[in-house]
């Protein structure tokens, strides 16, 4: 049986997440509203991510340039954060 593509994501990905809790991740709020589905969209978990990407992001740019100053951190944080730059790097990723 061939595992669902979700759950093939999670194994590339080499994430441990159970299948259902990477499936709230892609619930638009859109589709839950619409079809009334109880596990909820992935609003929340986006707020989250995106925090995370942000502290990834920005530790990793606090210790590679220490001698860069607060405004161009942040250019580059920003930079470094944007949807294009994002999805180059999942398109990179095979995602």
């Amino acid at each position: 049986m061939r595992p669902k593509p979700i759950e093939e994501l999670a194994r590339r990905l080499r994430l441990k997440i159970p299948p259902e809790a990477l499936e709230r991740a892609f619930l638009h709020s859109s589709y839950v509203n619409e079809v009334g589905d109880p596990r909820g969209s992935n609003e929340r978990l986006e707020f989250l991510g995106d925090a995370v990407i942000e502290l990834a992001v920005t530790t990793h740019l606090f210790k590679e340039y220490p001698d860069a100053d607060e405004g161009k951190l942040t250019k580059a944080k920003s930079v470094a954060v944007s949807r294009p730059i994002l999805a180059e790097k999942a398109a990179e990723m095979g995602l």
